[in-house]
């Protein structure tokens, strides 16, 4: 299994020592690296260019630690003397300090060795601020391919700077019309109440045709409606392809429409309501367990990651999220004030990169209510099953 497919909480001494026995080599998402230290502007200048170079790409791992070969690793070695607090702390200043526009999303790993070193995994995704420039030093930029880092020049600046502003716009565009749709009730399948949570998932990138015929005969078990617990149909229609979940007559209580180019959208009802217009969290983890399985989808018909993702409550005007009174009465909860609350989009590179794109979302609207944030993931980003 390739070890960014991994959350990196899952990444041990045994996954690293893996990666030897099988031989991975380093390539477009994988680097080793044998040694830590950032103790000069010229080592500093390589762990931003490292850095850089997978931003500016696809994203991926470097692993710190490892004696490589021609690009085989072919020892485990570790870090003496490693300062998890101090280093740690240092690599973040490097890159909010050393790149423009500064990085972000870059996690550290560090994993203890039964020989009382540690080996560390940063990890990058691809960033949706593309491209990255080094400021220490003479500024550069630099891309990752198969066989390491290279400088970019001024034809692939130009083509980046091109395709990442024409794909979130492009992103966006679609989004946005397609919320003020489903807001007026002109989604394609009819739904049983008009407050609902939506989310909305496209390849960053290019957006290619799919094979409806395909997913129907073997990969419907990825995108099914968010929550579905009865029974599911699916047809091709207008807009490509459709699957739901019928609650009574012609109204559904979701369904997934995955269009033509391979953009997805997923509509499940929210549990709202009552004098008070309260809205339960429960859809968090109905959300997160959908987002996991749509991205496994979307891999396995072709459409291949940094994906956006967008995060969206219709028809919630005047509506409060439900919480214990006490907690409500210390944070002074207020309630929504827009017609569809919206959360900034949000670029998933893996499927680790879940849990970071869902908490941001899920923030974003629990700020929007007065709240520090969602309850439902630690302080490190960590999903967690309490409310």
């Amino acid at each position: 299994m390739a070890l960014q497919s991994l959350r990196l909480e899952e990444i041990t001494a045994s996954t690293i020592d893996s990666l030897r026995i099988r031989k991975e080599p380093e390539g477009l998402h994988l680097d080793y690296k044998l040694a830590w230290s950032l103790a000069d502007n010229k080592e500093k200048r390589e762990f931003l260019a490292d850095v850089s170079s997978f931003a500016n790409a696809t994203g991926g791992d470097i692993v710190f630690g490892v004696r490589e070969d021609d690009g085989i690793p072919v020892e485990v070695v570790g870090l003496q003397g490693f300062r998890e607090d101090k280093d740690l702390l240092m690599a973040e200043q490097v890159l909010t300090t050393g790149l423009d526009p500064r990085g972000g999303g870059v996690r550290f790993h560090p994993v203890s060795l039964a020989n009382g070193r540690t080996i560390v995994i940063v990890r990058i995704p691809q960033s949706p601020a593309r491209p990255h420039m080094i400021r220490l030093g003479s500024d550069q930029f630099f891309l990752r391919h198969s066989k390491g880092k290279q400088p970019m020049d001024a034809q692939q600046l130009r083509a980046e700077f091109l395709q990442s502003e024409m794909a979130l716009k492009g992103f966006e565009e679609f989004r946005a019309e397609r919320v003020a749709a489903l807001a007026a009730g002109k989604g394609p399948a009819k739904m049983a109440f008009s407050t609902n949570v939506c989310l909305h998932l496209a390849p960053g990138g290019e957006w290619h045709d799919f094979s409806a015929d395909a997913i129907l005969q073997q990969h419907l078990q990825h995108f099914r409606p968010m929550g579905w617990i009865r029974s599911m149909d699916a047809r091709p229609n207008q807009l490509g392809l459709i699957l739901y979940e019928t609650l009574s007559g012609d109204e559904v209580s979701g369904y997934v429409q995955i269009f033509r180019r391979g953009a997805l959208e997923s509509v499940l009802l929210l549990n709202a309501g009552g004098d008070d217009k309260r809205i339960s969290p429960e859809y968090k983890p109905v959300v997160r367990a959908a987002l996991i399985e749509y991205i496994k989808g979307l891999r396995i018909i072709g459409q291949q990651p940094p994906w956006r993702m967008g995060l969206t409550l219709l028809n919630v005007e005047g509506f409060a999220f439900s919480v214990p009174p006490l907690a409500e009465l210390r944070r002074r909860a207020t309630r929504i004030g827009e017609k569809n609350l919206a959360a900034p989009t949000q670029t998933i590179s893996s499927e680790a990169d879940v849990d970071r794109a869902l908490k941001a979302s899920c923030d974003f609207f629990w700020n929007t209510c007065g709240f520090l944030g969602s309850a439902n993931f630690d302080s490190t980003g960590n999903w967690r099953k309490q409310q």
